[in-house]
C-alpha cells in the first residue's frame, strides 16, 4: 500500500508541473509560472538522471533556480540535501562531511573551506545559473523514485556539539502530506509564505501542499521580510502561513490591531507550544478562517498530532495557558512512557540518524519501530497536552537546540573550563542563558566572534554571565537548576564577575 500510494502521489505532483497554468512562485515584482519551473527542472534533470540514489547539496539562497532544484532532485530519484548559504562554513562543513553528497547545486563561489574540501573529496560543483542557461531538456522518469530511498536529510542540533542527520524517505514524507491535504481546506492557487531556512523540516508541509494544490510560494526575500513580515504578507497576497509563534508574536508586536489587506485562509501554527494569547490574536486580529497547531519533530517527517483551533479553546484550556498538541494524525500509533514520555511509531518514523547516532532515541517492540521522542505528555478529555521536555533539549524560534550542542562549542574556547545554558525570556521569545566558569576573565565579545563562526545564530546566548565558581549538587555535578533559578530571582547576576554581556 505505501508504494501505491508514494507512487500514486508523486504521478499527480509532477503532473502539476505539466497542466498548470497558475503561478508556481511569486516575490513581489517576480512571478514565475508552473511552465517555466517545469522548464527549468527538465534542464536540470538532464544532469541528475546521470545520477540515482545519489546526495545532492543544493547551497543556495532561496531564489526561484533554488526550488526548481529541488523538486528536480527529489523527482530525479536522487536525495535533496538543503544547506543554508547563509549559515557559518564551519557548522556547513560538518553536515557536507557526514553527508558526503555526490555533488553540488550552487549560486554562488563556496568558502575557501568547504572548496578545499570538495576538491579533496572529488565532489562535482556545478552553478546553477550554467545548468539553466546550456542544458538540453530531459523528461522526468518516476520508475527511478524508490518509496523506502532517502529523499531528504535534514540536520538538527547533536547533543554532542556535531549535527544530527534526519534521513526522511519518500515513504516516510508522502502519509503526512495525505493526511494534511485531506485534513485541511486549501483551496487552488493560493499562496504560500516561506520564511524558514529551507533545512529546516517545516520545509515539507510547505513546498509539497504548495504543490499538489497548484499554489505559488513567496519566499522571504532578505531579512527584514523575516523580521518585519506584515510587507511580504500584504504585498504577495499570502493566504496560507505555516510557521512557528514566534513568528506570530513579532507580528503581535508591531502590528497588535492586525495586518489589513491580508486574508489568510489557513494559519498552521508548529514547532513550539502555542500559548493562548498568540491564538486569540490569529482568532481576533489576523481573521484567519482556519488556525490549526501541529505537533511532531524531524523524525516524523515532521508532524504527528494536529489540533483544530475554535474561538472555545480561550476558555477551554484557560487553566493551562497553552493549546494541546491535540489529535494522532492518521496512521500513528503511540504509547506513554512510565515517566511520561510520548513515544510514536508509524510510517511517518525515520528509520534512524545518519550513520547510525544516538540509536537509543529508538527502538523496536514486536517487530514495530518505534521514536522516544524526548516530550512529556498528559491526556486531556480527547486531547493530548506536551508538559514540556525530559532532557536538556528546546526550542528556538522553532529550531530544535541541544544545549549541550551550545555548551560543547563554549567549552572548546581556551579560557572557557566549563559552561551551562539554559533558555531565558517570554515563553513565545525565548533566548540562551550561557554561564561560564574561568578563573581568567572571558571576553565576552571573542565569544560571540568564536560561536557566529561556528553555530546558526539561533544557537548562540543572547546573554553571557561568567562565574568564579560554579555551585554542585549532591551528586557533585554543576547545579543546573539551581543556576536557572537564580538567573531567574536575580541573584546570579549580583553574584557574576565581570558584568553580564547581552547580545542583540
Amino acid at each position: 500500500m505505501t508504494a501505491k500510494l508514494v507512487t500514486s502521489f508523486y504521478e499527480k505532483f509532477l503532473s502539476v508541473f505539466i497542466v498548470s497554468k497558475r503561478d508556481a512562485y511569486v516575490c513581489y515584482d517576480e512571478r514565475y509560472s508552473y511552465a517555466q519551473m517545469y522548464d527549468n527542472m527538465l534542464k536540470l534533470n538532464s544532469l541528475l538522471k546521470e545520477y540515482q540514489n545519489q546526495r545532492v547539496v543544493i547551497y543556495s539562497q532561496k531564489n526561484f533556480p533554488n526550488y526548481c532544484a529541488v523538486f528536480t532532485t527529489l523527482l530525479s530519484g536522487n536525495t535533496w540535501v538543503p544547506m543554508n548559504s547563509s549559515l557559518p562554513s564551519i557548522r556547513v562543513l560538518e553536515m557536507m562531511k557526514l553527508a558526503e553528497p555526490t555533488l553540488i547545486l550552487t549560486d554562488q563561489d563556496l568558502p575557501d573551506d568547504i572548496s578545499a574540501f570538495v576538491c579533496g573529496r572529488g565532489i562535482q560543483v556545478y552553478l546553477l545559473a550554467e545548468l539553466l542557461d546550456a542544458n538540453p531538456k530531459t523528461e522526468f522518469d518516476l520508475g527511478r523514485l524508490e518509496p523506502e530511498n532517502d529523499a531528504i536529510i535534514y540536520f538538527t542540533s547533536g547533543s554532542t556539539g556535531v549535527p544530527k542527520g534526519v534521513p526522511l524517505t519518500h515513504a516516510n514524507y508522502v502519509p503526512t502530506i495525505e493526511n494534511i491535504l485531506n485534513l485541511l481546506p486549501f483551496n487552488e492557487g493560493e499562496v504560500f509564505a516561506d520564511y524558514h531556512d529551507l533545512g529546516f523540516v517545516i520545509s515539507v508541509p510547505i513546498l509539497f501542499p504548495c504543490v499538489m494544490t497548484q499554489s505559488a510560494v513567496s519566499p522571504a526575500r532578505n531579512e527584514m521580510d523575516t523580521m518585519m513580515p506584515g510587507n511580504h504578507l500584504s504585498k504577495n497576497r499570502v493566504t496560507v502561513l505555516i510557521t512557528v509563534p514566534s513568528t506570530i508574536s513579532r507580528i503581535r508586536r508591531l502590528r497588535p490591531d492586525g495586518l489589513p489587506g491580508v486574508h489568510l485562509n489557513i494559519l498552521i501554527s508548529c514547532g513550539e507550544p502555542l500559548h493562548l494569547d498568540i491564538l486569540d490574536y490569529c482568532l481576533n486580529q489576523l481573521n484567519a478562517n482556519f488556525v490549526n497547531n501541529f505537533y511532531g519533530s524531524t523524525e516524523v517527517s515532521p508532524w504527528t498530532f494536529r489540533h483544530e483551533c475554535k474561538p472555545e479553546d480561550l476558555e477551554r484550556f484557560a487553566r493551562f495557558g497553552v493549546i494541546p498538541i491535540g489529535k494522532l494524525l492518521a496512521g500513528t500509533r503511540m504509547r506513554v512512557s512510565e515517566h511520561g514520555e510520548l513515544i510514536v511509531s508509524g510510517p511517518q518514523v525515520t528509520a534512524g540518524y545518519l550513520n547510525n547516532v544516538n540509536p537509543d532515541a529508538f527502538e523496536r517492540v514486536d517487530g514495530e519501530h518505534w521514536f522516544k521522542t524526548g516530550d512529556k505528555v498528559v491526556p486531556f478529555e480527547d486531547v493530548w497536552l506536551c508538559k514540556g521536555r525530559l532532557d536538556s533539549q528546546v526550542k528556538i524560534s522553532g529550531y530544535r537546540v541541544e544545549l549541550t550542542d551550545t555548551e560543547a562549542h563554549l567549552r572548546a574556547m581556551k579560557s572557557v573550563e566549563s559552561a551551562i545554558c539554559f533558555t531565558g525570556g517570554e515563553a513565545d521569545e525565548k533566548f540562551i542563558v550561557a554561564v561560564l566558569h574561568s578563573k581568567d576573565p572571558v571576553d565576552v565579545n571573542e565569544v560571540r566572534e568564536f560561536l557566529s563562526k561556528r553555530l546558526p545564530s539561533y544557537m548562540i546566548p543572547r546573554q553571557v554571565i561568567t562565574k568564579a565558581n560554579m555551585p554542585l549538587n549532591k551528586s557533585g555535578k554543576i547545579d543546573r537548576a539551581g543556576l536557572k533559578a537564580s538567573y531567574s530571582d536575580g541573584s546570579l547576576m549580583s553574584e557574576a564577575a565581570p558584568r553580564p554581556c547581552s547580545f542583540s
